[in-house]
């Protein structure tokens, strides 16, 4: 599967499409707020039992293809909101599992010497590793302080982990800013890969 994240970003989510979502889960907004809070903890812990490593981006994927339903006026008729989402939750995972299959060579492929084998100087290779990380996050931190000050706050509300889901908090972005969620995204796209070219231009020169 493509980078799931890239395909969040992609995906065409309005604020109506949301409140359909909501209204679904209760008629009452703030009953409905609750409801859809604790329905997502539910789902991103579905995902985390069944080892999947991007729990909170698949989570979001089972309300954004379920908001897209109901905004294309197909009625979703249940009295177990967590059971319907948890049936989508299945199809995104299995989505998810063939992306992985996808991106690793079967073992019985592998040229002998690309075989896994004990190596000598693992140490020095966790090292090396480590000191790529810390390179890679100081590069990071003073790419981040390149950008207009616009883009960088942008950037950094758009990724920004608070008690509110990452989809609610983009649309209240995208109405602060007065633009919409798709606008957004693109936005945060073009940010995303100047800081990408950045990073590596600065890793060069290390």
């Amino acid at each position: 599967m493509a980078d799931l994240f890239s395909r969040i970003l992609e995906t065409s989510l309005n604020p109506d499409s949301f409140r359909l979502l909501l209204n679904w889960l209760n008629p009452d907004v703030e009953k409905a707020d609750k409801t859809y809070l604790e329905l997502r903890k539910k789902i991103i812990r579905y995902f985390q039992i069944q080892g999947c490593l991007e729990a909170e981006d698949c989570a979001d994927m089972v309300f954004l293809r379920i908001g897209q339903k109901l905004a294309s006026n197909t009625k979703i008729e249940t009295q177990e909101p967590y059971a319907y989402a948890r049936g989508v939750a299945r199809l995104v995972l299995m989505e998810y599992w063939r992306g992985k299959e996808e991106k690793f060579e079967s073992l019985d492929e592998l040229l002998p010497n690309k075989h896994p084998s004990i190596d000598p100087k693992n140490s020095e290779n966790e090292q090396d590793k480590e000191l790529r990380q810390e390179a890679m996050l100081k590069c990071l931190a003073s790419c981040l302080q390149q950008l207009p000050s616009e883009s960088y706050e942008m950037f950094i509300q758009y990724h920004q982990e608070t008690q509110r889901t990452k989809i609610d908090k983009r649309l209240i972005l995208s109405q602060k800013l007065g633009i919409d969620i798709t606008t957004l995204r693109n936005r945060v796209t073009r940010i995303r890969a100047k800081l990408e070219r950045c990073i590596n231009n600065c890793l060069n020169q290390e």
